[in-house]
């Protein structure tokens, strides 16, 4: 048997390296996906897209430009969002006309104060809306959510016996630093909202769970997210709406956002309507995708 000479040797130890590379990367990775799913009816959008071609898709959808000084802006933003409401399809799930057009009402002007370069704008909402400023005991252990962005804008620790100030203080920084938000992308690829009732808070979680229709759910369900920083609560809770109706109007919503620093979100969150104030309420929320941003309520 003939030995092999020594360039022989370097290629074949370079093939095995190669090889070991190869079986490496498909442990990791995993087996290559196969082909986007063909489009789901009525659509036109691939049902099982994969989550790589969003922003593509995203570049094909209308896109808003949020002007905070445009009645002729925000009434194309009322528009866009009451034309992708989507209704729970279960029994008795119907929300009401009030609570419909309340949910449009509401993110038309959380959405558009957010475009606003003043903080002034988000403290109109406030004053309107019936929530408390959270303090420090009531944030707990997720105080550090509060703590860290300060530090890291004011270089000192936050007071904790003004929340309002502390809250104040961060939104209005970080509007300078590339938080304000630009525009919204519109259609059936840029926002969703699920709508219906739920007689639990464990039902709200499961409803929730549900995933938004085209283009699937690799479109919604994204990359790592940042939670929002609740800064309130509302004065009254799901649970007393739960116990006090016996159901509670929510919504679960869906919305492509992009920063003024070119940033391109996810923004997830979670709202339940009080008919007795005739009020959202926000639940929960994050932004996904791209924790860069400092998402507040």
């Amino acid at each position: 048997m003939s030995v092999p000479g020594p360039n022989r040797i370097v290629i074949s130890e370079a093939l095995a390296a190669a090889a070991a590379m190869l079986i490496l990367r498909l442990v990791i990775r995993g087996p290559t996906p196969p082909p986007t799913a063909a489009p789901a009816a009525g659509t036109g959008v691939p049902a099982g897209i994969a989550a790589s071609n969003r922003i593509l898709l995203l570049e094909s959808a209308p896109y808003l430009v949020l002007d905070p000084t445009s009645l002729q802006v925000q009434k194309e933003l009322e528009q866009s969002l009451r034309s992708q409401i989507v209704d729970l399809p279960t029994p008795n799930s119907t929300i009401s006309v009030e609570a419909r057009n309340g949910l449009v009402s509401t993110l038309t002007a959380h959405l558009m104060a957010r475009a606003d370069a003043s903080v002034e704008a988000y403290l109109r909402i406030v004053e309107r809306e019936a929530t408390s400023w959270r303090t420090a005991d009531q944030f707990g252990r997720s105080w550090v959510n509060i703590q860290g962005p300060y530090e890291h804008a004011f270089g000192k620790p936050p007071p904790q016996d003004d929340s309002k100030r502390v809250s104040t203080e961060l939104v209005e920084h970080f509007l300078t630093k590339g938080n304000r938000l630009a525009g919204m992308f519109q259609g059936v690829n840029g926002a969703q909202m699920i709508v219906g009732r739920v007689k639990s808070p464990e039902g709200m979680l499961e409803f929730m769970s549900r995933s938004p229709g085209p283009p699937g759910l690799g479109h919604w369900a994204v990359g790592a997210s940042a939670s929002v920083a609740k800064l309130r609560t509302a004065k009254t809770s799901l649970a007393d709406v739960l116990e006090r109706d016996g159901s509670a109007e929510t919504a679960s919503v869906y919305l492509f956002l992009k920063f003024d620093n070119n940033l391109k979100v996810l923004f997830r969150s979670e709202w339940f309507y009080d008919p007795l104030i005739g009020q959202w309420m926000f639940q929960r929320g994050s932004y996904a995708d791209n924790p860069g941003v400092f998402g507040y309520y």
